[in-house]
């Protein structure tokens, strides 16, 4: 399950890349339900921005790799309670 203020709290913290646990399937279509997290997350004002990357590998066209950029915007911040 995603948890958005831990995911906050992580980018906070320098982390910036996010991708599955590992290259199975099943690994994928979960991650793939937390890419949307954070695009919902960045939509909401959370993030400054989000990149998403597809993979090509399973014809599904999942996301695999969620690279942030920007990092958190001051709602973000405040969300997590360190602004």
């Amino acid at each position: 399950m995603f948890d958005l203020h831990d995911r906050l709290r992580r980018i906070y913290s320098g982390e910036t890349v996010f991708h599955p646990i590992d290259v199975t399937l099943y690994a994928l279509r979960e991650f793939h339900k937390d890419a949307l997290h954070f695009l919902e997350a960045e939509s909401n004002g959370y993030l400054e921005r989000v990149s998403v990357h597809r993979e090509s590998r399973t014809g599904e066209r999942l996301y695999d790799n969620v690279p942030i950029l920007g990092g958190l915007t001051l709602k973000g911040m405040r969300e997590i309670g360190v602004a």
